[in-house]
C-alpha cells in the first residue's frame, strides 16, 4: 500500500466519517452489508476530502502535541509503536513538499487535496 494512501485510509477511517454517513452513504441497496463497489464509489466523492474544514480538522487530530506540525513521532502514536519507520518516512515523504522533516498544514491541505486528482 503507498503512503499516500495508507494515510488518507488512516484519516478517512479514523476522523472523517461517522459510522452513520458511511451506512447512509455507501449502502446504497439497503443490504445491510457495505460493497466494495459502494465503498469505492462513495470514497471517490471529492466533498469526503476536499472539504477544507474537514481537512484541518484531521490535521489537528494529527498534529497530535499541538506544534502546527505532523511529525514521525504524531504517526508513530497514532499508528501504534510497532509501525515500520520505513512507512512513517514515506508518509512524510510524500507530503513535506518543503521537504523540512514534517508536514505544516498548508502543506497538507495541498497533499489532500492533490490526491483526487
Amino acid at each position: 500500500m503507498s503512503a499516500h494512501l495508507l494515510l488518507l485510509l488512516l484519516l478517512f477511517v479514523t476522523f472523517l466519517i461517522s459510522d452513520s454517513f458511511i451506512f447512509s452513504h455507501f449502502m446504497q441497496d439497503h443490504s445491510g452489508v457495505i460493497k466494495y463497489t459502494e465503498f469505492l464509489a462513495a470514497a471517490m466523492q471529492e466533498q469526503l476530502y476536499l472539504a477544507e474544514d474537514k481537512i484541518h480538522e484531521a490535521f489537528d487530530k494529527l498534529d497530535l502535541d499541538h506544534t502546527g506540525k505532523i511529525t514521525k513521532e504524531n504517526l508513530r502514536e497514532m499508528m501504534g509503536p510497532d509501525t515500520d519507520d520505513a512507512a512513517l518516512d514515506r508518509i512524510i515523504k510524500d507530503a513535506d513538499y518543503h521537504e523540512n522533516g514534517y508536514i505544516d498544514l498548508e502543506e497538507f491541505k495541498k497533499f489532500m487535496m492533490t490526491q483526487g486528482e
